[in-house]
């Protein structure tokens, strides 16, 4: 007996038990003859046609129960207000929808981090944190596989109200009657006199170093840079 024999067998044999079942089904009073005879009249095959539809919703079950779920990726870049790339930032993410802390380090500028157990469309909360630096925050909505955040951090500085004093380098008298200025990160500062002869400059950062230029009648200009 061929092969060709055998499988003709098994087929008949696997063909006559779907029709006892469809046979089955009927007589309990469920109509399935209404789709074999709808089939049939289209031509269509019945018994592999839903061999077939079976095959393919059972593959479609597994995928979408067993089938590991698609890795999702963010990378943080950090640059401070500068534009200068930060490293070894303090970096968090919190799920929005539970409040669960998902991921808490020091984390580099450009890193990648693996989000597992999230799916494309969940929103995350982000916080960005570094010694000498303010903290900043942002929501992001996962948009794909390979997700991108860009944190800003604006480096904490004090500002305070730095004050200078002029003297006649001959007679050591306080010089009242100049202009003075103070430079710094494109800014220009004009000083004010006040009482005691000193000039104040607000809104300064501390440890930030200086152009102080000085004008006066009778004196040459003066240029000097100084730290507060």
């Amino acid at each position: 007996m061929g092969i060709g024999n055998l499988f003709s067998k098994a087929y008949a044999k696997l063909e006559n038990g779907f029709f006892s079942i469809m046979d089955f089904f009927e007589n309990r009073g469920i109509p399935v003859y209404n789709y074999v005879d709808f089939l049939e009249k289209k031509g269509i095959p019945v018994f592999p046609f839903t061999l077939g539809l079976l095959v393919f919703l059972a593959m479609g079950v597994w995928l979408l129960f067993f089938s590991a779920p698609a890795s999702v990726f963010l990378t943080a870049s950090f640059k401070d207000d500068a534009g200068s790339v930060l490293n070894e930032v303090g970096f968090s993410i919190t799920s929005v929808a539970d409040g669960k802390s998902i991921y808490a380090q020091p984390t580099d500028s450009a890193q990648k981090i693996e989000l597992k157990g999230f799916a494309i469309g969940s929103r995350l909360s982000l916080k960005a944190e570094k010694e000498g630096f303010e903290s900043t925050e942002q929501e992001l909505t996962l948009s794909g596989t390979e997700n991108r955040a860009f944190m800003e951090l604006a480096r904490d500085i004090e500002i305070i109200t730095a004050k200078v004093r002029l003297f006649d380098s001959e007679t050591g008298d306080l010089v009242r009657n100049a202009k003075v200025t103070a430079e710094f990160e494109g800014r220009t500062l004009d000083g004010i006199l006040n009482e005691d002869g000193s000039y104040s400059f607000i809104g300064v950062p501390a440890n930030t170093q200086l152009t102080i230029k000085v004008k006066a009648d009778s004196y040459e200009d003066e240029e000097k840079l100084l730290s507060f």
